[in-house]
């Protein structure tokens, strides 16, 4: 992980993982992205809680090792790969 807060456009696909405390959605439009960006720049407290939420989301639900079974499902597996911790 990169250590960057997401901004990202107000789109069904982000607004499905993207809670507001995780990233922030804008529209797409220049200004809002502008007041977005800079609203993390002028923030820091923000930024970091911003991050901070990002990685727990990911380290909790978004590693392949929480997903391998629907994963080996897809595949055709019958029953799913073990993966270590």
């Amino acid at each position: 992980m990169l250590g960057a807060v997401g901004v990202y456009a107000e789109l069904e696909d982000y607004k499905k993982v993207i809670d507001g405390t995780n990233g922030t959605i804008v529209p797409t439009e220049a200004e809002a992205w502008a007041n977005a960006i800079l609203n993390y720049l002028r923030n820091e407290d923000i930024r970091v809680d911003s991050l901070k939420q990002a990685r727990d989301d990911i380290c909790n639900n978004k590693l392949l090792k929480y997903h391998y079974e629907e994963i080996a499902q897809i595949f055709g597996y019958k029953e799913a790969i073990s993966i270590s911790e």
